[in-house]
């Protein structure tokens, strides 16, 4: 796919080069404010999310460490957690009953609408078994 030849100026939020993937081709992602191309942008918002910020509920509302300038993205810089492994915020999952906890499954985060929606990219049981 080629370029459309616009660029826009992205935000890197964070004290790490991020890097995104689009079309096959790497893109490296310096500290405070560069150029991108417009295409890549979304692609590379997503590949960078902030950890523990999705909501169980609705897997669009997430934050991300790339903001950018000019649009209602937030490019304050943000401090990552190292203690979180996984997107979704467990702050926000219902309440459970006592004595029941949530388990932390590591890898490919699985989403509560994807096991509803029987999902056929989903394999629901290795979802919930953590295979």
């Amino acid at each position: 796919m080629a370029l459309s030849g616009q660029f826009v100026t992205v935000v890197n939020r964070t004290k790490r080069e991020l890097y995104a993937k689009w079309d096959g081709k790497d893109f490296v992602i310096p500290v405070g404010e560069s150029t991108m191309p417009l295409e890549v942008v979304p692609y590379a918002k997503r590949q960078n999310p902030i950890l523990g910020t999705m909501h169980p509920g609705n897997p669009k509302s997430v934050q991300f460490l790339l903001g950018v300038k000019g649009t209602k993205d937030p490019t304050t810089p943000v401090r990552e957690d190292p203690n979180e492994i996984e997107l979704i915020n467990r702050s926000k999952l219902p309440e459970l009953p006592p004595g029941q906890v949530y388990a932390r499954i590591r890898g490919r985060e699985v989403t509560r609408w994807e096991i509803a929606e029987d999902n056929p990219v989903v394999d629901n049981q290795a979802a919930v078994s953590g295979d």
